[in-house]
Order: structure tokens, then sequence, then C-alpha cells
């Protein structure tokens, strides 16, 4: 009596499925949200010991973040923002005594005055970096979000236990040194490393690691940038460089997310909020021309960027004959070239968004800030530093913004029209999110991103807008990260667990059955007659041919079936009018991989074998069966040959 009671009660409360699958999350969540209180700790713990080791020697560093918003405003059309002025309560926290000798361009950049330490201090860090790395996980020095994407999609969602607190580690000494790299690469390891030990414990198949493995870097992303949404929809999104989205993992990851930014909040306070100095000034009419120009100009300099990546990485630090481990050192030590005239490139940059947004840079300022931030990001990730780009792509784009509606001012006023010129918090706010939506493919997240940090969702148009626009010029290889695939039909995971590099070793003319015997219709075939079919074979595709035997498409059962329901049998459509899929068909001298790749992207089951010389002659049929069948007869084969004879 007992069981039966145990039963009914598990048939209505299954905790053995998605249950189990959303406490495996909210263990998720939580265990990312404490590694984030943890990397906080030490993260505030190493800057705090390098501030000490720069105050020994005189230096100061800035603390633009510290700034006031009782700063006068800036006016409407003013071409330059203005410092606070000297007799004012506050001090300019751009320009401290401690750390310059000399100035120039009217007193922007600041040289450092014990230069010595400004260069070995990075480098020193890179050096930890790089020993780190290449001591205890080798296979882990690509970017943070690369390697999270990696393990998605070609290694069952399963990481080694090791490399999230090595890279969690030596992120701590490149960033805590100065180098120019984001902390949610790391942070997203540290929570996906936090779902691959509950994976070992709990014993989760494959598919289930995944999601997990998915959700763990949605909770660390949540809780560091606190932004619940924003850290779901990024772990969903940035798997893919086209407009593919993971969509089933949205509500795991959207769970842990939300743990991860509670337990962070719980234990201290920590936000990326970006306070406006006044209300943003958006009229869609005049703002039009304005946007698709910022698009433009936006997509072009992320070109740039993610081509100064590649150049640093392929043709300067692959080349160099220094050990791995050295690497990092020597970007640090030319990041701290960069920073005897620009100190601000240090690090991720979060410290600035405010101060951007709320116009205290100047504009040549500015301008030296955006190109000396790509090249201290470039030399920091590219030498093998650890890190991630989101933090410092928002700096990037916002810089690029408020210079975007700096020179739109002045032109306005030189016209005589100030009161259609660009508005600067606007502009650098939508050059936040799109610049590292263009050129990460994640334009929700970044959306969601900005309006969580200024905590309105009034920009959502504009952001999305400007972010497509961008999408839509830059190419998916146009990307930073290296790892993302264009579609679903380019992932194993989408293939099911076939060894990829096995059914390429098949070809198509071993597999399918030729000869004329399959179904077909005409194209003149009526629908009753489709049906008549439909209800009476066993395929799901029916190639459609002319009169004379030749391909005109294929019509999937499914279409006729719905069809005959809503027109019912007397209805005079015809197999030609509803026969589509026209390019889709594969030839003798194909293989297996391309094969599958069709029959997920369309999602059939049959596909028509035609002529290389003639493309709509058909030969015969491959049916998705044949191709499981012909896999596990070869994998079979390749372990018999490989059994060690006796």
């Amino acid at each position: 009596m007992l069981t039966n009671i145990f039963a009914k009660i598990r048939e209505k409360f299954d905790f053995g499925s998605t249950g189990r699958l959303m406490i495996c999350c909210v263990l998720v969540g939580l265990g990312a949200g404490l590694a984030g209180v943890l990397y906080l700790e030490a993260m505030s713990f190493a800057e705090e010991g390098v501030t000490q080791v720069y105050a020994s020697a005189g230096i100061r560093w800035l603390q633009p973040d510290k700034i006031s918003l009782d700063t006068p405003p800036r006016p409407q059309g003013e071409t330059q923002t203005r410092f606070p002025e000297a007799d004012e309560k506050q001090d300019n926290p751009f320009l401290t005594p401690e750390t310059r000798t000399d100035s120039i361009f009217g007193g922007v950049f600041a040289f450092p005055r014990y230069w010595a330490i400004t260069l070995l201090v990075p480098a020193l860090g890179g050096l930890i970096c790089g020993l780190l790395i290449q001591g205890f996980a080798p296979e882990g020095e690509t970017e943070g979000t690369d390697s999270l994407i990696k393990t998605y999609h070609y290694r069952s969602g399963m990481m080694r236990l090791r490399n999230a607190p090595v890279k969690g580690l030596a992120s701590l000494a490149t960033i805590g040194t100065g180098g120019s790299a984001g902390w949610e690469g790391p942070m997203s390891l540290l929570g996906a490393g936090v779902s691959t030990l509950l994976s070992r414990v709990w014993k989760i198949d494959a598919r289930e690691r995944r999601i997990l493995l998915l959700a763990g870097a949605a909770g660390g992303i949540g809780a560091i940038f606190q932004t619940p949404f924003g850290g779901a929809v990024f772990a969903a999104e940035v798997l893919f460089c086209s407009t593919a989205i993971e969509y089933s993992v949205l509500l795991p990851c959207l769970v842990s997310s939300l743990v991860g930014y509670a337990t962070l909040g719980f234990f201290c306070e920590h936000s990326r909020k970006i306070v406006l100095a006044e209300p943003l000034s958006y009229h869609p009419a005049f703002d039009i021309p304005w946007l698709l120009l910022f698009a433009v100009c936006c997509a072009l300099l992320g070109l740039l960027f993610v081509q100064m990546q590649q150049i640093f990485r392929n043709r300067f630090f692959a080349r160099m004959l220094l050990p791995d481990f050295l690497k990092p050192a020597l970007g640090g030590l030319l990041l701290g070239c960069i920073a005897l005239f620009l100190p601000q490139c240090r690090g991720g940059g979060y410290e600035y968004y405010q101060a951007v947004a709320n116009g205290f840079l100047p504009l040549g300022l500015l301008f030296a800030l955006l190109i000396g931030k790509m090249l201290a990001t470039a030399l920091t990730l590219t030498s093998g530093g650890c890190g991630g780009l989101l933090g410092p792509s928002l700096l990037i784009g916002g810089l690029f913004g408020g210079i975007f509606a700096l020179l739109g001012q002045g032109l306005c006023g030189i016209l005589g029209i100030p009161e259609l010129a660009p508005d600067l918090e606007l502009y650098v706010l939508l050059g936040m999110g799109s610049f590292f939506a263009g050129i990460g493919k994640v334009p929700l997240t970044a959306t969601i991103l900005v309006c969580d940090m200024i905590g309105s969702y009034e920009l959502v148009v504009p952001l999305l807008g400007v972010s497509l626009v961008q999408i839509a010029i830059l190419s998916p290889r146009t990307t930073l990260f290296r790892e993302q695939i264009p579609t679903f039909e380019d992932s194993p995971v989408h293939l099911g667990d076939f060894s990829v590099d096995l059914l390429r070793g098949i070809p198509v003319e071993e597999v399918y059955q030729k000869g004329e015997n399959f179904p077909r219709m005409t194209s003149d075939t009526d629908l009753s007659e489709m049906m008549r079919q439909v209800a009476g074979g066993s395929v799901s595709v029916f190639p459609v041919v002319d009169s004379e035997g030749l391909l005109i498409g294929l019509l999937p059962a499914g279409d006729v079936r719905s069809v005959f329901q809503s027109r019912g049998p007397g209805n005079r459509l015809l197999a030609g009018d509803l026969a589509h899929f026209q390019g889709l068909f594969l030839t003798p001298r194909d293989n297996l991989e391309t094969a599958l790749r069709h029959s997920v992207r369309f999602g059939v089951n049959e596909i028509p074998v035609v002529d290389p010389s003639h493309p709509r002659k058909i030969l015969g049929l491959l049916h998705k069966k044949d191709i499981i069948l012909a896999y596990h007869d070869r994998l079979a084969s390749c372990a018999n040959a490989a059994k060690p004879e006796n």
C-alpha cells in the first residue's frame, strides 16, 4: 500500500527530471555566487597589494569611480566636457601630482615618476599567469568564454576541475597587476567549474551536463555584473556567431543566475550601476540618421579591434621565439609602456564607465584612451594573459560613443543647429552595448546588460537597432570569440553522439539506396492523391518530379497533412505548388557528415541523391537510418581493428 502511495506521489511530483535539474541549477548558482564573493575579495586583496607597491614608490593611481555628480552639468552642444575647477570641493581625480613629472596635451596625459615600477608590475603579473597556465592547465590558455564555448560544443560539457581555479588565479595575477582584461571570463569558468564538480558527484548525463555548464557560467556572470537576466541570456547567446540561440538552456540559466546574483549581493556590496547626471535625450525622428551613421562607424571599429586581436595573436606572439610562459610577461611589459602615458588603460576599465557616461573626459583623452585601451587589451589577452573581453569592450564602445557625440555636437554647433546634436550620455551607453554586441554576436545580452546598469529599459529599441545593424554588416567570422560556430547543425551537440571525423570518412555513394524504387510525387499530383500516398507511405519527405522525372523540390508529409486538414480533399492544390527545399540534395561524392548536417538543419529524414553533372536527375534516396547504420558499422570495424591480436 505504501508503495502505491509513493508511486502516485512520484507520478504527481516528479523530482527525477525537471525537478532534479532545477535543484542542480540552484546549487550551481549558489556555488557560483560564493565563488564570486571569494573572487571579489581576492581581487580586492591583489589590487590593494599592488597599490601599496606603487604607493611605496610615490605613485598614487587614479580613482575615477569616486567622482561626484556635483560637477556642473555639460551644456548641450559643447564639444568638450569640463573637469571640476581647482577651487571646488572635489579634487580632479584624473590628474594627481604624485603620478606625473611632466604633462602634454593640455595636462591630459600623466607620466609616472618611477617608470620602472609601472613596467615591471604588469610584467610580473604576466609571468605568474604564464607559469600557472603552462604548469597546471596548458589546454586552458584561451580566453575564458572561448573555453566555455569549446567545452559545450566539443567536450560534452565536461571540463577539467583544475582548469577553473588555475584560470581564476591566473586572472587575479593578470588583472590585479593592471592587465587589460575583464572579470567575466574567469567568473564564467569558476561557475562552470562548480557545475563540473556537481556533475561528477551526481553522475549527470551529457545533456544535463551541458545545461549545467552554461548555468554555472550564467551564475558567475549574473553575480559579478549583478544582472541576472543578462547572465542567463549571455550563456544561451554566446555559443553561436549567428542569430542562433540555445533556447532550451534559458530557464536553467536564469535560475542559476538569479541565485548567484542573490548570493553575492547577500555577502557583499557590489554594483556596476551607472548613475546618469541628466535625463537621456532621445528623439527617434531626429536621431535615426545619427543612429545609422553610428552603427556603421561602430561596426568598422569592431572590425579593426578583431583584426588587431588576430594580428597580435597570429603574427606577433605566435611567431615569437620565446617560451610560452614568458609571452604573458612580455605582454605585461608592453602594457606597462602604454600605462606610462595612459595609466587609465590598466585593468578592466570598469571604474571609468561612470566618468565616461557623465562626460568628465575631454575629447583628446577619449581619443587617446580609445586607441590605448584597444592596444592594451590585445597585448594582454593575445600574449596569453587571463581574463575576459566583455569589460574592456564595454569601455571601448563607451569611449567611441563619447567621441562620436562630441564630434557631432561640434558639427551641429558649426552648422547652427545645436538642437539636432547627439546626446553624449545616450551615445556613450549605445556604444557600450552595441560595440560588444556587434563583435560578440550577443545583441540581447548587451542590451539587457546596459539597461540593467542604468536601471531603465528606455534604451531597448535604439540599443537593439544599432546592435542588429552592426551584426548585419559584419561577417559572422568577425567575432571576438574564436570558438563560436555559425548554426545548430555545425555543433556536435545537435548532431547527436556521432564522431564527425568518422562520418567524414564515409561517402554517400556507399550508403544511399540506388535506383528509382522509392516513393515520389509528380508535380500534377492532386491533394487527395498526395494524402493517399502519405497515409500509405513510410517516408517523411517525398521528392517531387516533373513530367520528365527531373527533381523540382521536396514535399514534407507534415505539410500535406496540414493542408488537407485546413482545405479538405476537394482543393485543387497540386504537389508542384507545395514543393520546396529546391536546393536540398546530395551527390555521391558528398560524405555522411554533410548528409547529417542537412538532415538536422532542414528537419528531414530522407534526402535525394542526384547526378553531379545533372543536379535535377535523381539517382536514389538517402535515409537517415542508413546514415546511422553505416556509422555504427564503421565504428564496430574500427573497434575490431584496434583489438590486439592474441
